[in-house]
Parts: C-alpha cells; structure tokens; sequence
C-alpha cells in the first residue's frame, strides 16, 4: 500500500464520501496518529496538494490555501491547466531537492 513517503503530490477534492478534503489537508500537513493512520506532518516542499473542486467560490479558495494546499484547479478540469500545475508543483519539489 502506498503511504505518504511515497507519494510525490496529492490532488484532493473538497467533496469526497466519509471525509472532506479539508479535512485531508490538514491531515497531511499536521500528520496524525491516530491507531487508523500514522501519517507524519509534510510541508508544502515535501508534499505539494493540489485541491481539484467544483467549489470553487473565494472562501473555499481561501480556506484550501489556508489549511496548505498549494494550488487550487476549478472543475471542469482543463487539462492542460492541471497538466501545468501538476508540472510547476513537482518542478518546485525537485529543485527543493524533496522528490524521492
């Protein structure tokens, strides 16, 4: 099973089944352990999240990027815009020397 450590980049929607992705968010950026998960804290340099949401109004924004998302892509998806994004983000993650 994958875990954190192994992932390069998250793409999270706000609106998932049993939990949201704000929710996911902070998990992955404060970490938890919790007997389920024991899932350590990452930075915006370790694990870039992209949040991909319908919800798209200012204070969903704001609180993506609050809670340490580091991009927000509106549905319906452009791809070439989540291509690019996706593409910056590892970009950064590579020259902060964080890929694995």
């Amino acid at each position: 099973m994958g875990t954190p450590e192994e992932i390069d980049l998250a793409i999270v929607d706000l609106m998932m089944p049993d939990i949201d992705g704000y929710k996911v968010i902070e998990v992955l950026r404060n970490g938890a352990n919790d007997g389920e998960f024991n899932i350590p804290a990452h930075s915006k340099e370790q694990l870039p999240i992209v949040i991909l949401s319908g919800m798209n109004f200012s204070e969903d924004i704001k609180r993506g990027l609050e809670l340490g998302a580091n991009q927000f892509v509106t549905k319906p998806v452009v791809m070439a815009q989540l291509y690019s994004t996706i593409t910056e983000e590892l970009t950064k993650k590579i020259q902060a020397g964080k890929c694995q």
